[in-house]
């Protein structure tokens, strides 16, 4: 059984069936959600000179992710920090990095794994390094986009979404016909 819509414009009226508004209802709202999952992180880590020896100043990273849905900010102080690494595993023969951050306390992703650019990855983990080896070194900034894969498929998703809703009246004009040639042949 088929539920119908009936939907008004101002030069006619036609009916959609309820299938197809749920249907792209729930494929944009997915692909909206998959562009929120990615993000972009930023990591800034600043040294600065001790200006007198009574006030010690702040020698720290700040991690920032603008993903949508999750959003944080995290204060890491740069004495904790020891390293950063390259982190590998392997899915479905593939293999998958991510550049994690090695505290006294714990590790840190600055990146989901991803089969995206190793060589990337590795550029960032050297740089976090030669900085952190480096105490002359004042600044570091590095942006991590995360979301690469995410918002190329959320974008096809919401595409998706939006096309089966405007084009529902063509493909259920084309489907009744093509049933109503078939009962006509019988």
């Amino acid at each position: 059984m088929i539920f119908l819509l009936k939907t008004k414009f101002p030069s006619s009226i036609y009916y959609q069936p309820v299938s197809v508004l749920v249907f792209s209802i729930v494929v944009y709202l997915s692909g909206i959600s998959f562009m929120g999952v990615g993000g972009v992180s930023t990591l800034m880590c600043q040294r600065q000179e001790m200006r007198s020896r009574i006030q010690e100043s702040p020698n720290t990273c700040m991690l920032a992710n603008t993903s949508f849905l999750a959003p944080n900010r995290q204060e890491i102080a740069l004495v904790d920090l020891q390293q950063a690494t390259l982190n590998r595993q392997l899915r479905n023969y593939q293999a998958t990095y991510r550049v994690v951050l090695l505290t006294q306390r714990e590790q840190i992703p600055l990146t989901s794994f991803s089969p995206s650019d190793r060589k990337t990855k590795v550029a960032m983990v050297d740089e976090i390094n030669r900085f952190l080896q480096n105490p002359d070194q004042q600044k570091l900034q590095l942006e991590l986009e995360d979301s690469r894969y995410s918002s190329v498929f959320g974008f096809l998703l919401i595409a998706t979404g939006i096309g089966s809703r405007l084009f529902a009246r063509q493909i259920i004009n084309c489907l009744s016909t093509i049933r109503h040639e078939a009962q006509s042949d019988n």
